[in-house]
């Protein structure tokens, strides 16, 4: 794995490479409506210095959500 990811980044790229852990929201009360994100959004900076890119990129894969499934999502 890449050593210049931070260390949230290289867990985030293991769990969508080994689909594993399954995670879910806590089990507190009002956490039911969370959702475990399946795809880091484009950064503002992005979204500001390069707009039509970024919607175009964003088009191509069903949106800029965290929720978006990527190719690699077989859950």
């Amino acid at each position: 794995m890449d050593s210049s990811l931070q260390p949230w980044q290289r867990s985030m790229a293991g769990v969508e490479k080994t689909d594993a852990p399954d995670l879910q929201p806590p089990a507190v009360e009002g956490a039911g409506e969370l959702t475990i994100p399946t795809r880091m959004i484009y950064p503002i900076n992005e979204q500001t210095l390069n707009p039509a890119n970024r919607a175009a990129a964003a088009a191509a894969i069903g949106g800029d959500e965290s929720s978006t499934r990527l190719f690699w999502d077989v859950m």
